[in-house]
């Protein structure tokens, strides 16, 4: 049990200071565009991608997004994605 608490403890800790580095990140948006209030979706979440599959399955879904907002017809012609990953 000591372990897992361990685990828990630390996770909570990098939890932590991701909220606060978003915090901070929004204070400074909306200053520099001189408004005030929230930045992100309130559905917005993100979590740590622990294998392969979830890596892909993720991958495949930011690719596909200019295609599901209309931007271009295939994902392969949207000339501002850049992914270090084979697609396709």
């Amino acid at each position: 049990m000591e372990v897992a608490m361990k685990f828990a403890m630390k996770f909570y800790v990098v939890v932590r200071k991701m909220d606060c580095c978003l915090l901070m990140e929004t204070k400074q948006i909306n200053a520099c565009l001189g408004r005030r209030g929230s930045l992100w979706q309130s559905a917005y979440h993100d979590h740590g991608i622990r294998r392969d599959e979830s890596l892909n399955a993720i991958i495949e879904y930011c690719y596909q997004n200019p295609v599901r907002a209309g931007l271009v017809k295939a994902a392969r012609d949207y000339p501002y994605w850049r992914c270090k990953y084979e697609v396709e």
